[in-house]
């Protein structure tokens, strides 16, 4: 959807000799996907516009698919966070268990000796 009286093409052969539309031709840029579109789509005319369709179709669907997968992503690395520190969790719990373990032994050889249960 071009806003001026002419089109791109014509507003583009009367441009002055360094690139610039003159004073009696103005080119508003597309301000949205919409305007874009149609501006392709009417640059295209003589083209098949159903393939173009549907390659913007397919744009939007690309775009929905890649936001629901980057949720699942970040849903899989939050998983992956939490199994991380769930294991440093465990590495810790661990090595306080076998802490705890030592001692129980130990405390057992003790009581042993000092009940004189210990063979010699």
């Amino acid at each position: 959807m071009i806003h001026s009286p002419v089109s791109l093409t014509q507003a583009m052969a009367a441009s002055s000799h360094n690139g610039t539309p003159t004073a009696d031709y103005t080119i508003v840029t597309p301000t949205d996907f919409l305007e874009a579109e149609e501006l392709v789509l009417e640059k295209l005319l003589g083209e098949d516009v159903r393939y173009y369709q549907e390659m913007i179709r397919n744009y939007v669907d690309d775009d929905l698919f890649f936001a629901e997968k980057q949720s699942f992503v970040d849903k899989a690395l939050q998983l992956k966070r939490d199994i991380e520190k769930l294991e440093r969790d465990v590495k810790r719990l661990e090595a306080s268990n076998a802490r705890h373990i030592q001692q129980d032994k130990d405390f057992k050889v003790a009581m042993k000796k000092y009940c004189g249960w210990e063979k010699n």
